[in-house]
């Protein structure tokens, strides 16, 4: 992953943020409750992400609110999932682009809990959705 913050201006700043991706999972072979074995059970994914996110910081005594919106873009290269049961290969693989978009924002307490609120729209050619999301950061280390 690779990441910059730039400021626009005395209030207003940019960050910008990408990455690849590359995982290999392996699975180990077993047997389930019906005695059906898996075996060379792996997923291996291929992945691109960029964003951008603009963001204002004011503060209130102990309290600074970001009020933020992101977009983005995700771009899954190759993606194969890959097992065999009872010796019958089954394989699934999937590409394709992912855009997304969310506006909120990032509270901060005394500089040692966090929080954000957003509400975000996801789109790919095979779904769309609309998500509310809450995190909470608590820093253990002020």
């Amino acid at each position: 992953m690779f990441g910059s913050v730039i400021a626009l201006s005395d209030n207003l700043k940019v960050d910008l943020r990408g990455g690849f991706v590359y995982a290999l999972q392996k699975a180990d072979d077993y047997k389930d409750i019906d005695g059906l074995k898996y075996s060379n059970s792996n997923v291996l994914d291929n992945s691109a992400r960029v964003s951008l996110k603009l963001f204002t910081l004011h503060q209130y005594d102990e309290i600074k609110l970001r009020p933020f919106f992101q977009i983005g873009l995700s771009d899954r290269l190759s993606y194969t999932n890959e097992t065999y049961v009872d010796g019958d290969r089954y394989k699934f693989s999937d590409d394709g682009e992912h855009v997304f978009g969310r506006i909120g924002v990032d509270v901060e307490l005394n500089n040692g809990v966090q929080s954000y609120f957003a509400i975000g729209g996801d789109t790919s050619n095979d779904q769309k959705s609309i998500s509310a999301q809450f995190g909470i950061t608590i820093k253990m280390d002020n």
